[in-house]
Parts: C-alpha cells; sequence; structure tokens
C-alpha cells in the first residue's frame, strides 16, 4: 500500500530530478509517479501523483502527520525552507517546517564555529532520536515565544529532562551533537523567530556560552538565517 502525495502545476510538468529529492529528503521512499495531462482553456495543467512509503516502507499515518508534510513541500518549493535531510524530522519527530528550520539554523551556525562533523551527519544524530529533536524545538519554544505565558519552572524541567535523555545517548558523537544544540539553545539571549512575518530567525548569543568556541571570544554575536544566503 501506497500513500499518495499530489502536486498540482500550471504552466507545463515538473522536472522530477528537481522534485523527487524533495521527497527523500522527508525520509520518503518514492515508489511511483503517475503524470496527468489536464485539459485547460490557456495554461498547460499537469497532475503528479506520487506513491510513496516511509522509511520503514509502510504507507505513512496521513492523520498524525500529513499536514505537517504538506506544509512543508509547499514551504520548500516557495523557497521558504531548504531541502536537507533534517526535514526527516516532519515526519517522524512530530515537528512543522518552521521547528525544523530552527534547529536547522543553529546547526549552520556551529558549523561555523566547530567543522568537526558535516551538516549530514549532524542531521543523522537527530533523525536518529527524534524525541529529542522535539524536546529541544519546545525547549527553544519555552524559552522565546512570548505569546505563551512564561514558565522558567518548565523550561528548567524540561531541560532536566533533556539531560537524562542525553544520558542515554549511547553514540558519543551524536551525544556531543545533540548536547552542543542543548548549549546554543542556553547560550541564546534573543531571537525574532517568532516575530510575524520575519523572513529570516536571527540569534544572539552570549558568545562565553556557546559550546566548542575558540577564544577569545566576542561578548555576544548575532546570527542570521535564510534560505537565500
Amino acid at each position: 500500500a501506497l500513500t499518495r502525495i499530489r502536486l498540482y502545476k500550471v504552466g507545463g510538468k515538473i522536472q522530477l530530478s528537481d522534485f523527487v529529492p524533495r521527497l527523500e529528503a522527508l525520509g520518503l521512499r518514492v515508489v511511483e509517479e503517475v503524470p496527468y495531462h489536464l485539459v485547460g482553456d490557456v495554461d498547460e495543467r499537469f497532475l503528479h501523483d506520487f506513491g510513496v512509503q516511509g522509511a520503514d516502507g509502510r504507507p505513512l499515518d496521513v492523520a498524525e502527520c500529513g499536514a505537517r508534510i504538506a506544509q512543508c513541500i509547499a514551504a520548500v518549493w516557495r523557497g521558504d525552507a531548504e531541502s536537507d535531510s533534517l526535514n526527516r524530522l516532519v515526519v517522524t519527530g512530530g515537528l512543522d517546517w518552521r521547528q525544523v528550520d530552527v534547529l536547522r539554523a543553529y546547526r549552520k551556525y556551529h558549523h561555523r564555529v566547530n567543522a568537526s562533523f558535516t551538516a549530514e551527519y549532524k542531521n543523522d544524530a537527530f533523525a536518529a532520536h527524534p524525541h529529542l529533536a522535539a524536546k529541544l524545538a519546545h525547549l527553544f519554544e519555552l524559552r522565546f515565544d512570548h505569546s505563551r505565558p512564561q514558565d522558567p519552572q518548565a523550561v528548567e524541567a524540561l531541560r532536566r529532562e533533556i539531560l537524562a535523555d542525553l544520558d542515554g545517548v549511547r553514540s558519543l558523537e551524536q551525544d556531543r551533537i545533540l548536547r552542543t544544540h542543548l548549549g546554543l539553545i542556553d547560550a541564546t539571549v534573543r531571537t525574532n523567530a517568532f516575530k510575524p512575518g520575519a523572513d529570516s530567525i536571527a540569534f544572539k548569543f552570549i558568545s562565553a556560552k556557546v559550546p566548542e568556541m575558540p577564544k577569545p571570544t566576542p561578548l555576544f554575536e548575532i546570527w542570521i538565517h535564510t534560505p537565500e544566503m
């Protein structure tokens, strides 16, 4: 059995070599593609019908993750989000594309600090522990989303929970990657991630608190992340 993902296109067919990798970046296995040429009065219209499975070879739970997948595909298509294997967390971690993009922004920033691991290796660490990725995203929201009541006790309780989960990570390298992201959230003092209409993500860091930051450190640093950069 397959899950169907359908893309409606005006003005010509899509190039499969452009679109299929975007589905595969979500951890989906693309089994088939059936194109339909729709008759229109002016523009050519096509319906691309993809049959996909999850990474485990099973159909997706559309009720649980279908809306998030559709929103992520649309964001990538518009250029609002990047297409890389971190997007697997949309399917396995219960995260939406904006939450994944926050983790990606932290990953890109820290790659400037220490490039010991490739981006793909770091993505694999998150994919191996999607529950931790979800908790890190939630911790970020508890700290910086001022549309919700601020609760320092809830922040500290979740942070202790994350540390306990990290102690159960068997791979020392994956532990280091995930623990670094916790440290980056701790080192963040301000962000525009929850500002309506923002077309980029900006973090302000206390540089001395950034994990693995070479010395001498500046007092503060601001990092701006956008797919266009």
